[in-house]
């Protein structure tokens, strides 16, 4: 075997250790038997023990603040990435490496588990942390509004405690433009 000799087993099976490197590597055998017939086969194994790349477009923020309640991920995985899974649920994948993972967010500290995994079954974790917070700093209050007002400009006008903020709305989007403490 690649110019290793090897003495066969009763049955004919036989062992070789090989040292592979990280690739294909080319393994010959050549056998003969004691009547001087030979044969010989050749072969090519890949050896792959590098974990897939994984890159994020931007890295999430630490806290994000207001609505919506969810953060949305998105990267690249290198060619030959077989799978994605957030928390164990399996993401899908564009035939090009490109992801796109919606995080949802639960008021506080959020982490989830991003892991991909090649064709080799080489696998990383991407741990992704974010905190998400309802009402800016000093709005907490109750966590519900005492007051709620719709002015003609299409604001939401909203005191809680000893604050109130201006929110304009436009579909599904919230903006604080105003922050007032009393």
């Amino acid at each position: 075997v690649n110019g290793t000799a090897a003495r066969p087993a009763d049955g004919g099976a036989f062992s070789v250790d090989l040292t592979l490197a990280e690739g294909t590597t080319r393994v010959r055998v050549e056998a003969a038997d004691s009547a001087g017939h030979s044969a010989v086969v050749e072969r090519s194994v890949t050896l792959d023990v590098t974990p897939p790349k994984f890159t994020l477009d931007a890295a999430p923020p630490a806290t994000l603040v207001g609505l919506p309640a969810a953060f949305e991920l998105r990267g690249g995985l290198d060619a030959g990435t077989s799978s994605l899974t957030l928390d164990g649920r399996d993401q899908p994948v564009g035939s090009d490496g490109r992801f796109s993972v919606a995080l949802p967010l639960k008021e506080g500290a959020n982490t989830f588990l991003l892991k991909a995994v090649d064709a080799a079954g080489n696998e990383v974790d991407k741990p992704v942390s974010i905190a998400w917070q309802r009402w800016p700093q000093g709005l907490e209050g109750t966590g519900e509004p005492d007051v709620a007002r719709w002015p003609a400009d299409g604001a939401a006008m909203v005191e809680v405690g000893a604050g109130a903020a201006r929110f304009y709305v436009d579909r599904d989007e919230v903006t604080v433009a105003q922050y007032t403490r009393f």
